[in-house]
C-alpha cells in the first residue's frame, strides 16, 4: 500500500468511514475487510440508478 500517498490513503479511509461505516481508527490495510461490502453497496446503487433511468425511458432494458 506504499503506492498511494498518505493523504490519498487518508481520504479513502475517511470516505469509507463516512459512507460505509468503517474501518474506525484503523490502518489503510484494514480497509480490505470492508471492500466486499463496499462493492456490494456500489453495485446495488448502480442497479437502482439504472432501473430508475430505465423506468424514465432514458435507457434500454437493465440486466
Amino acid at each position: 500500500m506504499v503506492l498511494l500517498p498518505a493523504e490519498e490513503r487518508d481520504a479513502i479511509l475517511a470516505h469509507c468511514r463516512y459512507y460505509h461505516g468503517g474501518p474506525e481508527n484503523s490502518a489503510f490495510e484494514d480497509l480490505l475487510a470492508y471492500l466486499s461490502s463496499v462493492l456490494e453497496k456500489v453495485s446495488g446503487n448502480l442497479k437502482c440508478y439504472l432501473e430508475q433511468l430505465h423506468d424514465e425511458g432514458s435507457i434500454g432494458p437493465v440486466g
